[in-house]
């Protein structure tokens, strides 16, 4: 069995230039997504691509009502990303603050305890002395 199909970012660009874009073009005249799908599909056999790379692409593609909100989802999915790149960054750091923090208490516990442990030493040498 075959791994998933890789498509180039080159292929990609190709696609949108040479089918994507002009599927667009009022002169056309493609008023369903169906009819620009088809018009994608058949533009793409007749200009030789790859059957399996058109066919992923325009599953892709195929469902955008308008170039404007392909481009605005891609936007979107973009900070999405990055705003979780940023959340993971913040996570890392708050773990190694809080890794840091306790630290700094067992350390203090442990002083304590020898503070705690000194006391009981020194109190019981004033009770054995006559």
């Amino acid at each position: 069995m075959l791994g998933p199909l890789v498509i180039s970012l080159k292929d990609e660009l190709l696609f949108i230039k040479s089918i994507l874009i002009p599927a667009f073009n009022p002169d056309n005249e493609l008023d369903t997504s169906k009819q620009r799908k088809e018009w994608m599909r058949t533009r793409a056999i007749n200009t030789h691509w790859d059957a399996g790379i058109h066919e992923e692409l325009l599953i892709k593609y195929g469902t955008v009502k308008s170039l404007d909100k392909a481009e605005l989802e891609k936007v979107e999915m973009e900070r999405k990303m990055e705003m979780e790149r940023k959340l993971e960054k913040v996570e890392r750091k708050l773990e190694k603050v809080e890794m840091e923090r306790m630290l700094e208490m067992m350390e203090m516990e442990r002083k304590l305890e020898r503070k705690q442990g000194t006391k009981i030493i020194i109190s019981s040498s004033f009770i054995v002395s006559p």
